[in-house]
């Protein structure tokens, strides 16, 4: 038998920005998410570009947003605003249709936050101050499935945009960015690499496998989900991973695979979840791997099944049936 060796996961090490709230960048022209507001992940500069956009916050997964009376939120020398019902905007908004002509360069920003009780309005339930980042970095590349450049539509004339909400397979967009980005993070190209899926939700007819340095990025585990096709199923027999042996893994029933060529690699902001699937996420040997505000749903065996991973992190997760 195989045994397992020591896993150091660094998620106690860890603080929460805020125990009550999630805060989203969101477009104020589609009024859509694009990525969540974190003191320990940048936001890619490209991922803004033209666009306007504004800070807003929800509450977290077991928060009720009757005991929040209101929040005053505030970026120095951009906005600050009170709001009493969710979702609580920087700039305001009207039942979700947001407010706001921001444009921010890049750089670094402080997000000051109150949280005030709804019985107790005067009472601070929570003060938060978080630093976030908006990194424009040379080194750093993201592609959006649903909008492949042309050096990906090139090498893969046969792949076609990743079209969410169709049920359709979007497997081969998110593995033909893969496979460019690796390629220009093995030739010194690249430092790091993101392959982003904007909201709504998208299928796979088979296990997406991550390689190095490679960062698998939603808008938030509210508006990104990823799935699985009719295709992708597995019945009882195929669950052979019930002990621990490594070799009877059957890692085909996984959404995601971070493999021992995964070091460096991360998967954020979104919902994984598959009823025909084994798990969500199988991982093995990738050192450094960071899992963080993702939300686990309903799989016939398990959420996140790991192997010998080495200073990995996994953090402010939700895991659900």
């Amino acid at each position: 038998m195989q045994t397992l060796e020591p896993r150091r996961m660094m998620a106690s090490a860890a603080q929460l920005d805020s125990q009550y709230l999630r805060f989203f960048l969101a477009d104020t022209t589609t009024n859509q998410p694009i990525a969540e507001v974190t003191s320990r992940h940048p936001i890619d500069a490209s991922l803004i570009q033209d666009r306007d956009v504004t800070i807003y916050a929800v509450p977290r997964d077991g928060v009720d947003s009757d005991d929040i009376g209101r929040v005053r939120m505030r970026v120095p020398r951009v906005g600050q605003r009170n709001e009493r019902v969710a979702p609580y905007a920087l700039f305001g908004d009207r039942n979700g249709d947001f407010g706001g002509d921001w444009r921010p360069d890049a750089g670094t920003y402080e997000l000051d936050v109150r949280v005030y009780d709804s019985n107790q309005r005067r009472r601070v339930l929570e003060t938060v101050d978080l630093e976030f980042q908006i990194r424009d970095d040379p080194k750093t590349r993201i592609i959006d499935v649903t909008q492949l450049p042309q050096d990906v539509t090139s090498r893969f004339p046969e792949v076609q945009h990743a079209i969410p909400n169709d049920s359709m397979d979007d497997g081969p967009a998110i593995r033909a960015a893969i496979n460019v980005l690796t390629t220009q993070l093995e030739s010194d190209q690249l430092d790091s690499a993101t392959v982003y899926l904007p909201p709504g939700v998208f299928d796979v007819g088979e296990s997406i496998v991550v390689n190095e340095k490679i960062t698998l990025l939603g808008a938030g585990a509210e508006a990104t989900t990823l799935t699985h096709t009719d295709a992708f199923a597995f019945d009882g027999t195929d669950i052979t991973d019930t002990d621990v042996r490594l070799n009877n893994v059957n890692r085909a029933g996984y959404l995601v695979d971070f493999d021992r060529n995964a070091d460096g690699a991360a998967l954020r902001g979104m919902t994984l979840t598959g009823p025909n699937a084994i798990g969500g996420v199988f991982s093995h040997d990738a050192d450094l791997l960071d899992i963080s505000g993702t939300r686990f749903q309903t799989f016939l065996w398990s959420g996140l099944r790991s192997f010998n991973l080495d200073d990995a992190t996994i953090f402010d997760n939700v895991f659900v049936d």
